[in-house]
């Protein structure tokens, strides 16, 4: 018998009415489908109702199942997801569609646009929808492969930093975008006024494919249903996934996610938000250095094997290289002795000590 699969379930600790409904679906799954799945919740990893995000990321790590509730937008679980998606595990999304807004802002979020889920209203609702669906059967089938391999096989540029601009342009926006273009580090980015419609599928390359990431968050009140703030916090969850430096920055007011509390500086002014990032790049920066010298020397040491590989040496054989022994001969005391004598002489070796080499060679130089 197969062993059972971990599964780790994502929910927001508010409304207490909706995490009641998941809390109670979580001890009926452990119940009704003992031998088959083993589920947790973020409670378990709590600390004092205070959450780490390496026990977090851990608790993903150890499963094949990540199911998620996305009824209310909540930055929490978008990042845990995107950070799911980022390491190949199989994804079940749930909406309690007793909610008005809850499909209404689903479909507004276009990063997931095509991706299901399963609506209900009620735990016995979201029980029996996990049995009838069995995701548990299926953990192969993964948004993350499913991306990657329907993806263009064009190539992806590595960027050194990939920057998620600020929907709304501060003063804040204006300067961080000023001192990122002036550092000189290569980098590619989200201008939501350029183009507001990436797909997953781009996200997910571009923060795969970069060394960093700089993500600018606005503040509750200027963000619209937080779909923007939302949008963020899944892809800071997808680069922490693909071990990408972070660096989350926010406009003040922002009361911060547990998850990613120790990756965000919320910023009053504009000043503050350039002192930060301009310390982050500035650390960055060496860092690309350093990995640019490894590299290089790695480059190297390549380029070496491949003048070695591409080196003739000749036949192990003297006889077989008669013609093109000139090319690669070298001439030693011994050689030089014969050409100069006067008299006759004796070569004495044992095998492979170049005896004939000698021989051919002394031919030529005597008949030139």
């Amino acid at each position: 018998m197969a062993d059972p699969v971990n599964c780790f379930i994502a929910y927001p600790a508010n409304p207490l009415a909706l995490s009641e409904i998941l809390e109670k679906s979580i001890t009926r799954i452990n119940t009704e489908g003992d031998g088959l799945v083993i589920a947790r919740g973020w409670k378990e990893l709590g600390i004092g109702g205070k959450l780490i995000i390496n026990e977090v990321c851990a608790a993903i790590d150890r499963s094949q199942l990540f199911i998620c509730d996305l009824t209310y937008l909540n930055p929490n679980v978008l990042f845990e997801l995107g950070y799911a998606i980022a390491h190949n595990k199989r994804i079940w999304i749930t909406l309690d569609t007793s909610y008005d807004e809850a499909k209404q802002n689903y479909d507004k979020f276009s990063l997931l646009r095509g991706v299901g889920y399963a609506g209900y209203q009620n735990a016995d609702h979201l029980v029996n929808l996990f049995f009838q669906q069995q995701p548990y059967e299926d953990t192969k089938e993964t948004i993350y492969s499913k991306i990657i391999n329907s993806s263009s096989p064009t190539r992806v540029q590595h960027n050194d930093l990939l920057y998620l601009k600020s929907r709304i342009e501060t003063q804040a926006s204006i300067d961080l975008s000023r001192i990122i273009k002036s550092s000189g580090i290569q980098h590619i980015t989200d201008d939501p006024h350029e183009n507001n419609s990436q797909p997953l599928a781009w996200y997910i390359q571009n923060a795969k494919n970069s060394e960093a990431v700089i993500i600018h968050l606005l503040d509750e009140k200027r963000d619209a249903r937080n779909l923007q703030n939302g949008k963020y916090s899944f892809v800071a969850g997808l680069a922490m996934g693909f071990n990408s430096s972070v660096l989350m920055l926010a406009h003040a007011k922002y009361y911060s996610p547990i998850d990613y509390s120790d990756l965000l500086y919320v910023h009053e002014t504009s000043d503050e938000c350039v002192l930060k990032a301009s310390k982050w790049l500035d650390a960055l920066e060496g860092h690309i250095s350093i990995e640019d010298k490894k590299l290089k020397e790695q480059m190297k040491g390549v380029e070496t094997k491949i003048a070695l590989r591409n080196l003739y040496l000749g036949e192990d054989i003297a006889e077989n290289e008669e013609y093109d022994l000139v090319d690669y001969f070298i001439q030693t005391a011994s050689f030089k002795d014969a050409l100069n004598v006067s008299q006759s002489m004796i070569y004495i070796g044992r095998k492979g000590t170049g005896k004939t080499a000698n021989l051919l060679d002394l031919r030529k130089s005597l008949l030139r």
